[in-house]
């Protein structure tokens, strides 16, 4: 799609080539045919090129404002290039996480591991993947302990955090140890 682009660079404007527009809000999370509000362009060669458009939500319930992010699909190093070089949407500006739900039924046996669940998701929705694994991990303990607890309550004395911590450890390097054999 061809949009015309205000080139903040060069103080024109110049028809830039995007793959595609978005179609979801990033706020409200519908699916949105955005309105065009504004698009600019930087085009400081070759180390910066890149377009910044702002969309509207078209969803009378939000209505909000956000930028899409467009980067060159190949290095730039002309102004005359500008014009056949597809830029790629690279991000979406600002996101608001979306928390997942969960049947009554999880929620009730674990309330801990859909709050966890939720921050990993959170994390790895902006980029955090360090931070977002072990959390889903911690979700999944939880989840575990908590379901234990409710069918076997007199074993609380197994599944309490320190020895489950534990049990869980030694599991694990057990299982790795027998997986090195």
């Amino acid at each position: 799609m061809k949009v015309t682009v205000w080139n903040t660079t060069l103080h024109l404007d110049q028809q830039w080539q995007l793959d595609v527009v978005p179609d979801n809000c990033p706020i409200c999370h519908h699916g949105v045919e955005p309105v065009l509000k504004a698009a600019f362009g930087v085009s400081d060669f070759p180390d910066q090129v890149f377009a910044q458009l702002a969309y509207q939500c078209p969803k009378h319930k939000c209505r909000k404002l956000f930028i899409a992010t467009y980067e060159p699909k190949s290095i730039v190093h002309a102004a005359m290039q500008l014009g056949s070089t597809e830029f790629v949407l690279t991000a979406l500006a600002p996101r608001r996480f979306q928390k997942e739900e969960f049947a009554d039924e999880v929620t009730d046996v674990s309330a801990a591991f859909v709050d966890i669940y939720n921050q990993a998701k959170a994390a790895e929705e902006f980029g955090l993947v360090d931070i977002a694994g072990p959390g889903y991990g911690k979700a999944l303990e939880f989840l575990i302990k908590d379901f234990l607890i409710r069918e076997r309550p007199t074993a609380y004395c197994w599944i309490s955090p320190a020895t489950f911590a534990a049990s869980m450890m030694t599991s694990r390097m057990s299982t790795s140890t027998a997986l090195a054999r």
